[in-house]
């Protein structure tokens, strides 16, 4: 079996992990998202009411969205965000699908 994460390979790679691609619907941008819409449509549908409270509701309902729209754009911005919402670390080498290689100086500016 290889080793999961090499440390400091040499100079220009820091280390390596391994991950696998979850299904859409277990993104970390997708499915809890749907249990907080649909948890969110019962309180306001059952317990609320509709009428009683129409505007909070529709103010929550966009607090959920731009949330949402926010930890879709963390997954664009950053890799690390992305693999931890998006993917399962491989314990296998065989299963491998994605490889994240951070290197020391992706963020210094030269």
């Amino acid at each position: 079996m290889a080793k999961m994460a090499a440390s400091a390979l040499n100079e220009e790679i820091q280390y390596v992990s391994y991950y696998n691609v979850r299904p859409t619907l277990l993104h970390g941008y997708v499915g809890p998202f749907l249990l907080i819409y649909a948890a969110w449509f019962y309180c306001w549908t059952i317990i609320y009411g509709l009428e009683d409270y129409y505007e909070a509701g529709l103010i929550a309902l966009a607090v959920i969205g731009v949330v949402q729209i926010l930890v879709s754009l963390f997954c664009l911005w950053s890799v690390h965000i992305r693999c931890v919402l998006t993917c399962s670390k491989v314990r296998i080498t065989v299963h491998i699908v994605i490889t994240l290689v951070k290197s020391p100086h992706c963020h210094k500016h030269g």
